[in-house]
C-alpha cells in the first residue's frame, strides 16, 4: 500500500446481486478503471440460485463476496454490506446498483463535494440512461409533500456542457450514492421495512432531519441500465411503490392525513381505469399494496404472490 493510499479516506463500494451475473460482471469490469486510490468492492449476493456468487468470486479475485441465505431486498442486502464495511472502519460507503457502469472519476468527484461542503453526509451521482448516455435518468430532486413524488428538473434532459454543480436536494438516486460512514454509525443504515423503493429517500430525509445536507454532484457520473430487474411498470414496482410511499409519508410528513386522502383518491381512480381496461391483476395489486400497509405487512410483504400474478398477467 502506498503512502498516498494510506492517507486517502477509504470507500467501500457495495453492489447487490440477485441472479444477475452478467449485469454484475459488466459493473465490476467498469470499476477496473476507477481512479480513486483507496477503495474496496463488496458484492452482496442476495440469495441467488444461479451460481452467480461463485462465478464472481472465481473471476474477480479482488472483490469481496458476501452471501445472504435469502433475498433481503435492496435495503437488507445493502445493510449486509454496510455492516461489513463499518466493522472495517470504512470512511465512506458508496451504494452502487449492479445494473450500472461508472465513469473512472465517479468516486473522486463525489468525495470532493463532501470535502468542500463540510455539512454534507450524502452525495448522489448523476445517473444517465445507459442506452441514451447523454440524457439524465435521475440526478436529485425536491420532495412534493402533497404527492410523495420527487421532482428532478434535469430528468430526461442532457446536462449543459462544462456543468460543475453541487446542489442541495431532498433525495438522490440509490443507484449511485456516497454516504459518510460516521453518519450511518450514529443514525443507522437503510430501513429494512421498505425492502425495495423509497429506502434511499428515507435515508436522505433522516439526514436532513438531523441537520445535515444531501447534495447532487453533476460531475460524478454513472450509466443506469434502467429497469433490468423488474421492468419499468411491473406489478412488483406498483406494489412496493404504493405501499412504501405511504409508509415513508407516515414517517416524515406532518400533514400525513392530507396526503393519505389524496393518495386514496389517486388509487381509486387507477382502480377504475384498470377495471375498464380489464387489467385485473393491476387492480388486485393496488388493493393488496394498500391493504398490506394498513396491516403493517412490510419487508418483502406479498412479493411472492405479486410475482405469480405478474407471470399470469
Amino acid at each position: 500500500m502506498s503512502f498516498e493510499t494510506m492517507n486517502t479516506p477509504s470507500i467501500y463500494i457495495i453492489i447487490l446481486n440477485w441472479n444477475q451475473y452478467d449485469l454484475t460482471k459488466d459493473c465490476l469490469l467498469s470499476l477496473k478503471d476507477c481512479r480513486y486510490d483507496n477503495y474496496e468492492i463488496v458484492v452482496v449476493d442476495n440469495g441467488s440460485i444461479d451460481g452467480s456468487a461463485d462465478r464472481i468470486r472465481q473471476e474477480f479475485s479482488n472483490v469481496i463476496v458476501i452471501q445472504n441465505k435469502t433475498n433481503l431486498g435492496f435495503s437488507g442486502g445493502n445493510n449486509t454490506g454496510i455492516e461489513y464495511a463499518l466493522k472495517r472502519n470504512a470512511n465512506y460507503i458508496y451504494l452502487l446498483n449492479n445494473d450500472t457502469e461508472v465513469h473512472p472519476d465517479f468516486l473522486n468527484k463525489a468525495r470532493e463535494v463532501i470535502d468542500v461542503q463540510k455539512n454534507t453526509v450524502i452525495v448522489g451521482s448523476t445517473c444517465f440512461y445507459y442506452d441514451d448516455p447523454n440524457i439524465v435518468w435521475f440526478s436529485g430532486g425536491k420532495m412534493n409533500w402533497n404527492t410523495g413524488d420527487v421532482i428532478d428538473p434535469r430528468a430526461g434532459l442532457p446536462l449543459p456542457k462544462n456543468n460543475n454543480e453541487s446542489e442541495l436536494v431532498d433525495e438522490v438516486a440509490g443507484a449511485g450514492m456516497l454516504v459518510d460512514a460516521s453518519f450511518l454509525k450514529l443514525f443507522g443504515s437503510l430501513d429494512e421495512k421498505f425492502f425495495i423503493y423509497f429506502e434511499e429517500t428515507d435515508l436522505c430525509r433522516r439526514a436532513i432531519n438531523q441537520g445535515y445536507d444531501v447534495r447532487w454532484c453533476s460531475e460524478s457520473k454513472i450509466w443506469h441500465k434502467v429497469s433490468k430487474t423488474f421492468g419499468e411498470t411491473s406489478l412488483i414496482m406498483e406494489y412496493f411503490m404504493l405501499r412504501n410511499r405511504i409508509y415513508f409519508m407516515k414517517k416524515h410528513n406532518k400533514r400525513f392525513h392530507v396526503f393519505l386522502l389524496r393518495i386514496m383518491v389517486r388509487v381509486f381512480l387507477r382502480l377504475i381505469k384498470s377495471l375498464k381496461t380489464m387489467d385485473l391483476y393491476l387492480a388486485r395489486t393496488l388493493i393488496l399494496s394498500f391493504s398490506d400497509y394498513t396491516r403493517n405487512n412490510m419487508y418483502s410483504g406479498n412479493m411472492e404472490k405479486i410475482i405469480k400474478w405478474s407471470l399470469r398477467r
